[in-house]
């Protein structure tokens, strides 16, 4: 009998370690921390990046879209998936976005031979801008010089090439223009009158100091008159 108890004891004493050790060496393993994929592409002739491409999932992060040119011209971001925009549009070089599903993000770009180009310069005292200086072609896109006086004063602007106006005349400061072809504008300016304001010296009144010599030099002849008059009644 003592050895049947014997046995069914130790029978429990191992059981009892297999649980013990079963136990301390069984965990459970952390729930993985989920991530949002941010990836990007082209369309044309340009760059595109995310920074960074991986967000941490429901903590509010954010990630920097940026699209870089080379040889064509930035037009628009194109997103799929759910994001919400931080800073910028669509239409912005560099989009701040908070993933809230994996993005993917197209940069566009079309080449130089899609747009007209306007330039401008200043002849005088002033400067000139044109804003934007490109325009898509096959568009009602329009350009905004601005002649900016600096001394001067605003005389003209001569346009070089084929274009309409749309606001203003080639006499105002602020011209508004639809381009048919790349065009070139040049605002005069009349240089200020450097003497405008001043006195002609030669018409002026005599100084105080011109009074005082003037007033000397009467005095003089007076008294000179005066010595001549006495010596002749001497006489």
């Amino acid at each position: 009998m003592r050895k049947i108890l014997a046995l069914i004891l130790a029978l429990v004493i191992t059981a009892s370690l297999v649980v013990t050790v079963s136990a301390a060496t069984t965990y459970e393993s952390p729930t993985p921390i989920g991530y949002y994929n941010v990836t990007t592409s082209v369309e044309g002739s340009g760059l595109a990046e995310a920074s960074p491409n991986k967000v941490e999932k429901d903590k509010g992060e954010t990630s920097t879209l940026t699209a870089t040119e080379l040889d064509g011209f930035f037009t628009l971001w194109i997103l799929s998936g759910s994001y919400k925009i931080i800073s910028g549009d669509v239409y912005s070089y560099e989009l701040v976005i908070e993933p809230l599903s994996d993005v993917h993000a197209i940069a566009c770009f079309t080449v130089e031979e899609d747009y007209f180009t306007i330039t401008a310069e200043a002849v005088g005292a002033g400067s000139a801008s044109a804003n934007p200086g490109k325009v898509q072609k096959g568009t009602d896109g329009t350009s905004t010089l601005t002649a900016t006086e600096e001394g001067g004063t605003f005389v003209k602007w001569e346009l070089q090439c084929d274009y309409d106006i749309v606001e203003g005349s080639l006499t105002s400061k602020v011209l508004v223009i639809r381009p048919k072809t790349d065009v070139h504008a040049i605002a005069y300016f009349k240089e200020a009158n450097k003497d405008a304001g001043k006195k002609d010296e030669g018409s002026t009144s005599p100084k105080t100091g011109d009074m005082s010599m003037i007033f000397i030099a009467v005095m003089l002849l007076a008294a000179g008159a005066a010595v001549f008059a006495v010596k002749k009644i001497r006489e």
